[in-house]
């Protein structure tokens, strides 16, 4: 009798799946999977050939447990090996890492050694051996998989790239992504039979959704108290989004003034866009939690089976598989979540690429994308759309003029014909320069002391509590309000709620904030100062101002410079003093409705050298761990999630710390804690306050690790009602 061979762990009934049935069943996936991104036969051949080196003794006795440390990846790399190239091809390369990395050191000669030198340590200095180890070896795994699969010879194309790096390199990653979804799909599916079907994305219903926008819209045009010509122009974007869905696919802008209906206008966009081509579903990129707070509670009114794919996410066990597959209608995602995804090197974290194809992409707050990486980001969105059958759109008041840009190939079509006329139409604010002479953060609070309807937005948190604290020494606590990411979700969301209520009762309400109220939050106020900023900050401040048109006499918006002049990072100072250029040019009429400014400014702005020299030689070098430790949102930082004592939560907060104490944190009091935890943004090279709060663990026996914190009884202090997380007070005193 021959001998079986098996592909991996027994099931739950206590069965073994045979490495045939696996092999044959990963590459039918795979060809699913493949047709994707136009390479069917490509990624069935992958998926054939993926663990051909599990026809070996050693890797037989890895599954009995008497082996460890067996590689069974090489084998199929190597016969995915033409004889007429020189090079390593992408399939070889694809299977070499599905259980891995994206290695830049594998190549063929690395391959072809591993059958002449047995004892040869395995890239990047893995302590394992390999499965297969000569090439008789190999050709009795061949003879073997000819038999168990009787397998016809596979005529495999793969694309011709002619020197194009960049794009060679996102197919390689799509092409890993389609072997990897199936490889982890079938094991699935033989561990838990219909597995894989339930986590297959359900139909987006366009026809439903569309009556469902529809009758939304309706029913808020019918209730609205809006200025007459606010809603004129909501009515003009919701008709020119309707008019472009009917378009070809291709890149998109959406250029609408602030409170012109963007967020509805531009999903009524993609379910018309995705009815007429067929698209299989939309992702909703967004830059910020804030938003996506706001916007995710207006989509799901529509689309209850809208999924949310963030840090602060509440997903169920239910859900985790389509946030590792993207296979959800609709998805609502935040841009670092989005963009980086394409630039990963981890074999598991490309799961989802292959379903980001076929799909209309919105990114919304498009001006917020970094500058020292819009070239690759452009790339790749022009590559999703000229390869994989996307559209995307870029929706924002400020559009930036990416074309200004080196190395940008940027010729999208603008979805709004008439928006100079909008744009034109829609003021709703007077702007005051008034950054010739700096001012003192004292200087400043004076001067909205006797506001009623206020906003100050400054660059840093150190700055808004400067200001917080001292105004609270002049007016009544209760109409003055702070808001920055040092408030847990359930406090900011309870925070703009009272403000909101006290604007409605035309009480007293004046407004410190950081950046983060700037886009997306549904807020008016009638006088706003703005800290300088770049071009883009400083519009969307203006959006805050007079937002529904009723102030007859117009907004006032104040742009200001502070004594210490102090930014986030050296970037956005920059780019907030080429802002103060343009402005100088134009300070005796300056119009911020003119795209022509935001035109100049780009234009300004492109004399910076903000681009990642270390990015482009990562790419050039095929440097796929370089690439992802390069391509980043937020530079130079870490991310930490810390669990705070908002004192309206305070029977959560002690529950879920008591249930940590005793049990470690677990994925159940994770999805719990989202409403009073803070993403925090740490370097971790400089900031020793990070020294000062200690780990949660997930396992009592075994301490590790886990990116999250909460802080001590001693210290609770430290976030208060106000200024949500303020630890200068008491660094020296946190304790675990």
């Amino acid at each position: 009798m021959d001998k079986i061979y098996y592909a991996g762990h027994k099931n739950k009934n206590g069965d073994w799946q045979t490495l045939k049935d696996h092999l044959i069943g990963t590459a039918k996936l795979a060809e699913k999977f493949g047709s994707e991104i136009g390479y069917p036969v490509l990624a069935y051949f992958c998926g054939l050939y993926h663990d051909l080196g599990k026809y070996s003794e050693d890797f037989q006795q890895v599954l009995q447990g008497t082996k460890h440390g067996i590689d069974h990846t090489s084998a199929g790399a190597i016969v995915g090996i033409s004889k007429k190239f020189d090079y390593l091809p992408i399939r070889s390369k694809v299977i070499f890492s599905h259980h891995s990395n994206l290695s830049t050191k594998v190549t063929k000669q690395y391959l072809q050694d591993t059958l002449t030198i047995p004892n040869k340590i395995p890239l990047d200095d893995k302590k394992e051996s390999f499965s297969i180890k000569s090439l008789e070896e190999l050709n009795k795994a061949v003879s073997l998989f000819k038999k168990e699969i009787q397998a016809k010879k596979i005529s495999v194309t793969e694309p011709k790239f002619e020197e194009n790096i960049f794009a060679e390199e996102l197919f390689t990653r799509m092409l890993l992504s389609c072997l990897v979804d199936a490889d982890y799909s079938d094991s699935c599916e033989w561990e838990n039979k219909g597995s894989f079907e339930e986590s297959e994305s359900k139909p987006l219903k366009t026809n439903e959704l569309i009556k469902e926008l529809d009758k939304f819209i309706k029913e808020i045009q019918d209730k609205s108290n809006d200025n007459k010509k606010i809603n004129e122009i909501r009515n003009k974007v919701l008709a020119n989004c309707i008019e472009s869905s009917q378009e070809e696919r291709g890149i998109f802008t959406l250029t609408a003034p602030t409170g012109s209906g963007k967020t509805l206008a531009m999903l009524a966009f993609a379910l018309r866009h995705a009815k007429k081509h067929n698209l299989r579903r939309i992702i909703i990129v967004l830059p910020y939690l804030s938003i996506i707070e706001q916007n995710a509670e207006i989509y799901k009114q529509i689309c209850p089976d809208l999924l949310q794919i963030h840090s602060q996410a509440k997903l169920d066990e239910d859900n985790k598989i389509f946030v590792d597959r993207y296979t959800a209608p609709i998805i609502v995602t935040t841009s670092v979540n989005f963009f980086e995804s394409f630039f990963k090197y981890k074999a598991v974290d490309l799961r989802r690429l292959h379903n980001m194809t076929n799909t209309v992409i919105l990114f919304d707050e498009a001006q917020t994308l970094p500058l020292n990486i819009i070239s690759e980001t452009i790339k790749t969105m022009n590559l999703l759309s000229e390869n994989y059958g996307c559209s995307i759109v870029f929706s924002t008041a400020t559009q930036p003029a990416f074309d200004k840009f080196e190395d940008v190939k940027w010729q999208p079509k603008e979805i709004i014909k008439d928006k100079d006329e909008i744009f034109a139409n829609s003021k709703r604010c007077e702007i005051q320069i008034d950054t010739e002479e700096k001012r003192t953060v004292q200087e400043i609070a004076d001067r909205i002391i006797e506001e009623k309807n206020c906003c100050i937005i400054v660059n840093t948190k150190s700055t808004a509590v400067e200001l917080y604290k001292y105004l609270r020494e002049k007016i009544e606590e209760e109409s003055l309000f702070y808001i920055s990411s040092n408030l847990c979700p359930a406090h900011r969301s309870d925070v703009i709620q009272e403000i909101k209520e006290r604007q409605k009762s035309k009480e007293k309400c004046i407004v410190i904030s950081t950046q983060c109220i700037e886009a997306g939050i549904d807020i008016s106020f009638d006088i706003m100062y703005r800290e300088l900023a770049p071009l883009p900050a400083i519009i969307q401040s203006a959006g805050r101002v007079n937002r529904n048109g009723n102030n007859e006499n117009h907004g006032k918006l104040i742009i200001f410079k502070t004594e210490k002049e102090k930014y986030p990072d050296e970037d956005y100072g920059n780019q907030a003093k080429k802002a103060e250029i343009v402005f100088n040019r134009h300070s005796n009429n300056l119009d911020l409705q003119n795209t022509e400014i935001i035109n100049e400014y780009y234009e300004v702005l492109s004399n910076l050298n903000t681009e990642s020299n270390e990015l482009k030689k990562a790419i050039e070098d095929y440097d796929y761990e370089k690439i992802e430790e390069e391509y980043k949102l937020i530079k130079n930082a870490d991310m930490i999630k810390v669990i705070v004592p908002y004192k309206k939560q305070t029977e959560l907060y002690n529950e879920i710390i008591d249930e940590i104490v005793n049990n470690g944190l677990t994925s159940k009091l994770i999805k719990k804690a989202m409403p009073i935890t803070l993403n925090i943004y740490i370097d971790r090279k400089k900031d020793e306050k990070l020294s000062k709060i200690y780990y949660c663990i997930y396992n009592k026996k075994q301490k590790q690790e886990s990116g999250w914190y909460f802080l001590g009884s001693d210290i609770e202090n430290a976030y208060n009602d106000k200024l949500g997380l303020d630890l200068d007070e008491y660094e020296e005193n946190i304790i675990f």
